[in-house]
């Protein structure tokens, strides 16, 4: 089920967590699209699963976004398109430097197709 919007993704998301449903639905361009939303939104900042006073502006939203990033970071791309995997690769790079550093070793780098499928 690939999202049609990044907040659909945001939205879909969401309700997959509060609703602790196995991710298994969502693939790895759903959840890239879902953190593209996350991080236009300045929400994707400080250290990845850090706690965030209360007090912070859109804090809740900054630490499920954290999480967000982790589910993608875990997830295995299979049978990407070049738009597709070029999409995967741009979310990430929307992430804090300390993210992405992170983002190097996952499961998701390790197995996203350099060019993607034909």
């Amino acid at each position: 089920m690939s999202a049609r919007s990044p907040q659909v993704a945001w939205k879909i998301w969401l309700d997959f967590k509060r609703l602790h449903l196995s991710l298994n639905g969502l693939t790895a361009v759903d959840l890239a699209k879902a953190f593209t939303f996350a991080a236009e939104r300045g929400w994707a900042r400080g250290a990845l699963n850090a706690p965030v006073s209360s007090d912070e502006p859109n804090g809740n939203d900054v630490l499920i976004t954290s999480t967000l990033f982790g589910d993608l970071l875990c997830t295995f791309p299979t049978g990407l398109t070049r738009a597709e995997a070029a999409e995967v690769r741009a979310a990430i790079a929307l992430a804090p430097p300390s993210w992405r550093a992170k983002a190097e070793h996952s499961n998701l780098m390790i197995n996203l197709p350099r060019g993607g499928a034909a």
